[in-house]
């Protein structure tokens, strides 16, 4: 507590608040430049998480265009098989006898572009799951995602 000294009117005692401690400081990580070292992990973060979404936005276009061309053309494929099935033969079983037998030119063919057909069916889908996982990092919830698409596309 203070108190005013009467016999001398310029001096002024204090002798601190019971309990307090003097003298004592919460110690603070200093970097090199001396800086505080947290204060300037969040400016840098600040700075840095903009751009972060920027690039994240960027990296979902792309995968995101990627996987459509790619399902296209796996559909083109698809449809392509799906029209040689049906010449090879005038029902179902002989269809599917043509095609087991790998007899002809036309089944030869069909079974070919079948299996090139799944694989790029396959290639499609894995990068669906890419451009799935580049979406979830534009933001924490669906409404965070849909604004900073919009924002930084």
């Amino acid at each position: 507590m203070w108190e005013y000294n009467e016999t001398c009117p310029t001096e002024l005692c204090h002798y601190g608040v019971l309990g307090m401690k003097w003298g004592v400081r919460k110690s603070r990580k200093k970097n090199a430049s001396g800086g505080n070292e947290s204060h300037n992990k969040k400016r840098a973060e600040n700075r840095n998480s903009e751009s972060a979404k920027k690039t994240a936005v960027r990296d979902y276009g792309k995968k995101y265009d990627k996987a459509s061309k790619a399902s296209d053309l796996a559909d083109k494929k698809w449809n392509e098989v799906s029209e040689q099935y049906k010449a090879l033969g005038k029902n179902k079983i002989s269809r599917i006898i043509a095609a087991a037998k790998n007899q002809s030119k036309a089944a030869k063919a069909y079974n070919k572009n079948y299996e090139t057909a799944s694989k790029m069916s396959d290639a499609a889908d894995r990068l669906w799951g890419e451009a799935s996982a580049a979406y979830k990092k534009i933001g924490r919830n669906r409404v965070e995602r849909m604004i900073n698409y919009a924002k930084y596309r």
